[in-house]
């Protein structure tokens, strides 16, 4: 299988869901919405973060390779594979504190 075959369906049902949470959203209580995207988030947080890795290791070591972090690799990106492992790690944090605010009660402020 290659992305060209793949992508368009990956797409095609993320938007169908979309649409249909949309049309349900009523019949759905808020806190289920709230924890479905929740989960979404912090799946896309530990998704981007295993595929980072998965693709370092690959261009790295080669796929039979230690599956230790290859700080000493013989192929890097600019700037080094530590500089680009601690903004994939950013980015993953980011979206899992965002599923975290999701998930946290909503207080009502008090009218002014």
């Amino acid at each position: 299988m290659q992305a060209r075959y793949l992508m368009p369906l990956i797409v095609g049902l993320a938007i169908a869901a979309g649409d249909i949470v949309q049309v349900h959203v009523n019949q759905l209580r808020q806190k289920t919405v709230r924890l479905l995207l929740a989960a979404g988030y912090g799946g896309a947080a530990v998704l981007q973060l295993t595929a980072f890795v998965a693709n370092e290791h690959r261009y790295a070591v080669g796929l039979h390779g230690s599956w230790l972090p290859p700080w000493d690799s013989r192929w890097s990106p600019d700037g080094g594979l530590m500089l680009w492992f601690i903004v994939a790690s950013a980015a993953s944090v980011a979206l899992a504190a965002a599923a975290a605010v999701l998930i946290r009660p909503r207080v009502p402020c008090p009218p002014s």
